[in-house]
């Protein structure tokens, strides 16, 4: 489940910084069961930081009966998960529900921090911080969406006030998120991207340019993810490049695979792979083989898998509204797209798409594009980052022992 080599855990073991910290990180789901950016986030950073001498335990929740993992380096604790259809039908989702067993499974044993991605686990986690005295970091790497892709409950922006004055220390992942939370909340914000594993993402020398694939590795099943502007903007890529496939990793569906696929000229649809989710192993080897990388998202929180791309050699494609990772795309390695009108429930900038990503393709084809590529992605290494992460930990622990605590 997690993530680890030995050349990577080797590099984490060196220059330990002494003080062992009791660490806490919560998040509603978890991989297997979602597989997504930030749980495989979770898991890595969880490996890195016991293999760093810290005790290390994941909050999460599944379905079925609570269940308690203990891997090499740190443990992960699975809770039955509350959520349900009819919660979900009546705008109550995992990140509403989870804070009860945030609350009671920290009050349990004592952190000296809780790491929260969602706002309302910092809630509860600052609740507990009364009793236990522990530091809370709230995580968040995305700014509130314009506008809401789905039924749901909210109190208008005054319980993400009030977890973002009342955390030790607010954390996102870019520059566009860090200017937001610091001119609406008047709140000191950390920066730190997000790491990526550069020994298990190596660069890949396995592209045939002849037969380009691009790879979309999005949850497609989510509206604002571009599937449909994906198959469509195939459609126009397909007369410029006839040889070109199109491959979706990630688990869709069987009605909704025949949708997307529907999107597409008959003549072409052979030419698309749903592959499915398959597994973390997998990755690197369908990232390594395709020429391009298209996260055309209306928006995101983040997206690990085009650092992921970018150090396999893979040149990428995304949206200018994916705040904290168009700063990522440069001229040598990716284009980005203005994806349409925010009010919409989907991206819809079809002209936009099809040039970035024949831009891409032509990127694919000089042979200094992986190098630059990689260049670009050996920034975000956990070599590299994840001693800042452990810094950062450092200092918020030793401002809360101290009571120079950073709300503002």
């Amino acid at each position: 489940m997690t993530s680890e080599t030995p050349k990577m855990a080797e590099a984490f073991s060196e220059g330990m910084p002494g003080a062992h910290l009791r660490v806490a990180l919560v998040h509603p789901t978890n991989w297997p069961y979602v597989r997504r950016g930030t749980e495989r986030f979770i898991n890595e950073f969880a490996a890195f930081l016991g293999q760093r001498g810290h005790t290390v335990k994941v909050i999460c929740s599944k379905p079925g009966a609570r269940e308690v993992v203990r891997h090499q380096h740190f443990e992960t604790v699975y809770h039955r998960s509350l959520s349900s259809p009819w919660l979900a039908r009546m705008g109550l989702h995992d990140y509403h529900i989870f804070p009860l067993t945030t609350l009671f499974a920290t009050l349990r044993e004592r952190f000296d921090l809780i790491h929260c991605f969602n706002f309302t686990d910092a809630l509860a986690a600052n609740a507990v911080s009364r009793f236990h005295g522990g530091a809370v970091l709230l995580h968040l790497a995305s700014i509130p969406p314009a506008v809401s892709y789905r039924r749901e409950v909210s109190s208008g922006g005054t319980l993400l006030r009030k977890a973002i004055l009342g955390a030790d220390q607010l954390l996102t992942v870019g520059l566009a998120q860090q200017k937001y939370f610091e001119e609406r909340f008047g709140r000191k914000c950390a920066l730190l991207p997000v790491p990526v594993d550069l020994e298990r993402f190596s660069l890949s020398e396995t592209r045939d340019p002849r037969h380009p694939v691009i790879l979309c590795a999005s949850a497609l099943e989510d509206r604002r993810k571009g599937g449909r502007l994906l198959m469509r903007a195939f459609n126009a890529i397909r007369t410029e490049a006839p040889n070109a496939r199109l491959k979706i990793s990630s688990q869709l569906t069987p009605p909704l695979q025949s949708e997307l696929l529907g999107l597409v000229d008959a003549r072409w649809r052979a030419d698309v792979d749903f592959l499915g989710a398959g597994d973390l192993t997998d990755l690197p080897g369908v990232f390594g083989s395709a020429s391009v990388l298209a996260v055309p998202s209306l928006w995101e929180a983040s997206s690990l898998a085009l650092v992921e791309a970018l150090a396999t050699g893979t040149p990428i494609v995304s949206t200018t509204d994916m705040p904290g990772f168009h700063e990522l795309i440069e001229p040598e390695i990716g284009r980005a797209f203005e994806p349409g009108p925010p009010e919409d429930a989907e991206p819809s900038n079809l002209a936009g798409l099809v040039t970035a990503l024949t831009e891409a393709l032509e990127l694919s084809r000089r042979p200094e594009t992986p190098r630059n590529c990689r260049r670009r992605a050996e920034r975000h290494g956990w070599q590299a980052v994840g001693p800042r992460y452990e810094a950062l930990y450092h200092e918020v622990v030793r401002q809360r022992s101290t009571g120079r605590v950073t709300a503002e």
